[in-house]
């Protein structure tokens, strides 16, 4: 393999190992509040659009998320 190459290589593994860690930190946070309030991943994301945009209704946020109106009252729970 030419050094060019190796660069690349080791440049594409830094950054997948930095990737994985920030993300295995993101998951760690959404975790701990999944335990702490009873709710999941997708519970916490639907808190977040109504925290942010509290004029959205249920349709939209099912359109938004690909799930159905009721998926999206029982995320919120």
């Amino acid at each position: 393999m030419d050094e060019q190459k190796e660069e690349q290589k080791l440049v594409v593994d830094m950054m997948t190992e930095g990737y994985l860690s920030s993300f295995r930190q993101i998951e760690k946070v959404l975790g701990r509040f999944s335990t702490t309030f009873g709710i999941g991943w997708s519970g916490l994301s639907i808190l977040n659009q109504l925290a942010t945009n509290p004029n959205v209704n249920v349709s939209d946020m099912a359109a938004k998320n690909h799930v159905t109106k009721g998926a999206i009252f029982y995320s919120s729970f």
